[in-house]
């Protein structure tokens, strides 16, 4: 009888290890499905809001857009946060580099407790615009719900800018 105990406590501990293992695989397994709805949901913002900032582009460069010191403010539709966790915003234009004179703008949106789970877009768009530096990006808060995309139009050219 001596055996049956002995493959009895050797089972029952091997049982208990792979229920703790399965429960730590379920853990990690559900992190990562959690951090990829998050990275999308970062993706999906910077795209809404480079793809905006492009349409606006288009509609202040057009000629039927009156012309001279003229402002435009499109309010923008996103979150204040995404599954309780805040977010920033940062939007550029480098110089242009490309003899072809196309700029390119890139919004990147990331957590701010966790930098590295973050989503970007980049878009085209005209040699005549440049993003204020002084308001380039923007932490999303509850207090900061409303936030909208400024464009001075200039002589020089176009300024675009964040505002709460």
């Amino acid at each position: 009888m001596p055996q049956v105990a002995t493959v009895h406590v050797i089972l029952t501990s091997a049982l208990v290890f792979a229920a703790l293992i399965f429960m730590m695989g379920t853990s990690v397994y559900a992190g990562y499905i959690m951090d990829l709805r998050l990275e999308m949901q970062l993706r999906n913002t910077a795209y809404y809001i480079a793809n905006l900032a492009q349409q606006l582009y288009l509609v202040v460069n057009s000629s039927d857009f009156p012309a001279g010191p003229q402002e435009l403010t499109k309010l923008l539709n996103i979150p204040a946060d995404f599954e309780a966790h805040l977010y920033f915003i940062n939007a550029s234009i480098p110089p242009l580099t490309d003899p072809a004179g196309i700029k390119n703008l890139t919004v990147t949106t990331a957590l701010i407790n966790r930098p590295l789970l973050m989503g970007s877009a980049t878009v085209p768009i005209g040699d005549n615009v440049d993003w204020d530096l002084n308001l380039d990006s923007i932490d999303m808060s509850r207090r900061a719900m409303v936030l909208k995309i400024a464009i001075l139009k200039e002589p020089s050219g176009l300024l675009f800018s964040f505002k709460v």
